[in-house]
């Protein structure tokens, strides 16, 4: 029962759409414009930089939040392996697949960034940004998001990570897989 109601939480906390509806707000269809993607980056673009780092803060935080919560109250204790990779992934796949949204939904970036960062107090977030920036700055491919996702593997390779973390690394992976015609960090 209680890996349900935390999946819930996590799911319908990450269904949110902040930055579709704070371009709404703004007489914006974020949809509309770049990728069609309702995310933070289309909001910088429609909304301009203050609504898009609104956006892209409500993006993490919702990622973030539920999971640190979960987490510093202890409620995590208990669940399986398996429950607690699909609790720390309900975020993701809420945002990803969004009832608010027909089940279509965003990419989950700024999402999987609150997710880890709960989970493992801003190291694998950094690994995952250092890969971006540097594929950003080199001008690699537009799909460089696969290549934060490879360095995260290694990261809990070496890390000796908990079994755990490599499902919810698999869940977010296979996401993103589902999602590849919209995985676009750069456009």
């Amino acid at each position: 029962m209680k890996f349900i109601f935390l999946f819930i939480i996590g799911y319908f906390s990450g269904s949110l759409m902040f930055c579709y509806w704070l371009g709404k707000l703004a007489g914006k269809d974020i949809t509309r414009v770049g990728d069609g993607n309702p995310g933070a980056y289309n909001l910088f673009k429609a909304g301009g930089p203050v609504l898009g780092t609104a956006g892209l803060i409500l993006d993490f935080l919702k990622g973030f939040f539920p999971l640190y919560y979960v987490k510093e109250t202890g409620f995590l204790s208990g669940l399986s392996e398996v429950e607690f990779a699909l609790v720390a992934s309900s975020p993701l796949l809420g945002h990803a697949f969004s009832p608010f949204f027909r089940f279509k939904g965003g990419k989950g970036i700024a999402v999987t960034f609150g997710i880890w960062s709960a989970l493992t107090f801003w190291k694998v977030p950094v690994v995952m940004g250092g890969v971006l920036t540097v594929a950003y700055f080199s001008g690699m491919d537009d799909r460089s998001f696969y290549s934060a996702l490879a360095a995260t593997a290694t990261y809990l390779y070496f890390t000796h990570a908990a079994s755990e973390l490599w499902m919810l690394w698999l869940i977010n992976f296979f996401v993103f897989v589902l999602k590849r015609s919209q995985i676009s960090v750069f456009k």
